[in-house]
């Protein structure tokens, strides 16, 4: 326990293990990062599944989500994040690399991942897109360390994405999505 009276956590604590909480608080603290947790699958949604929907090599949206989707497909939260421009930002507030750290744990979470997506819709300007669709998420999580009990084995979401082309390229600079 700090001075401040927090109960801080290192390695993997057991309830009832000296230095952990009690069963009740552990139980708490096991919520709040499950709830984080859900946070972090719409994007592993978004990542697998726009490219399906709108493949093509010569439209550089279109590029971006097939690159997004192999990426999801690799469970590569590192290809994902290449695609996020540097001032990303979630619609909860988290910034690109706070999302890349929860990608991570995301994809480590899963042993497959398969999504389906439905009401596809993208409106272009000069250098902008704007993107919202429907995802379903089904998936299988690892029956390592309780994570099939924290994560969804399905779930669906409506994203509604910003992007902005630099360089010839585009990047995602603003996802917001929401569970239905």
């Amino acid at each position: 326990m700090r001075a401040d009276g927090a109960t801080v956590i290192r390695g993997n604590p057991t309830p009832g293990s000296p230095g952990t909480p009690s069963p009740r608080v552990f139980a708490v603290l096991a919520k709040r990062e499950t709830r984080r947790r859900w946070l972090l699958v719409p994007l592993v949604l978004l990542a697998a599944s726009l490219a399906p929907a709108c493949r093509g090599k010569s439209d550089p949206v279109k590029a971006l989500l097939g690159r997004v989707e192999a990426a999801a497909e690799k469970r590569d939260a590192d290809g994902i994040a290449a695609e996020l421009a540097d001032e990303f930002q979630a619609s909860d507030g988290e910034s690109r690399a706070e999302l890349l750290a929860g990608l991570r744990r995301l994809m480590a979470g899963y042993d497959s991942l398969s999504v389906s997506v439905s009401d596809l819709t993208a409106e272009r300007g000069t250098g902008l897109a704007h993107v919202t669709f429907r995802a379903a998420l089904a998936g299988t999580p690892r029956a390592l360390g309780g994570a099939e009990a924290f994560l969804p084995r399905a779930a669906t979401y409506r994203f509604d994405l910003r992007l902005v082309e630099r360089d010839g390229r585009y990047r995602i600079t603003k996802a917001a999505w929401e569970r239905e």
